[in-house]
């Protein structure tokens, strides 16, 4: 595998790891949760870019980077119509007057998850042992 599919790979798992933690902490950060989900879920998607030489875009939407791979990765149509509503997460939510809640959370996380495993098992990913 090249070394920028690596890099891609070590960013989400990073974005993955905070999410996860912030998902049970107490007090709850759902904020933090939406916005490591949505970019853990990007860095995911651009590692398959990565893979396969394309270009990487700056952009944080979703379901446009999800279009540019589905080819490669057909299971994430199911996802597409989620991944478009997560982008909101991207920008929104760093800022004041915008706050996810509970529901939005575990809306995400649990995105976060489905979409990770397909894309690392597509990559051929082991998952690592806690």
């Amino acid at each position: 595998m090249n070394k920028p599919f690596l890099d891609w790979v070590e960013k989400a798992e990073e974005d993955y790891r905070t999410a996860e933690k912030m998902i049970k902490s107490k007090p709850s950060a759902y904020n933090v949760v939406c916005f490591h989900g949505q970019q853990c879920m990007e860095k995911y998607l651009k590692s398959i870019l990565a893979l396969n030489g394309l270009l990487i875009e700056r952009t944080h939407a979703l379901d446009y980077l999800c279009n540019k791979i589905i080819s490669a990765v057909p299971q994430l149509a199911f996802y597409q119509d989620d991944l478009s509503k997560a982008d909101a997460f991207a920008v929104q939510v760093r800022y004041p007057g915008h706050n996810a809640d509970k529901n939005d959370a575990m809306k995400i996380f649990k995105l976060t998850k489905a979409l990770r495993k397909i894309i690392r098992l597509y990559l051929g990913l082991k998952e690592k042992k806690k």
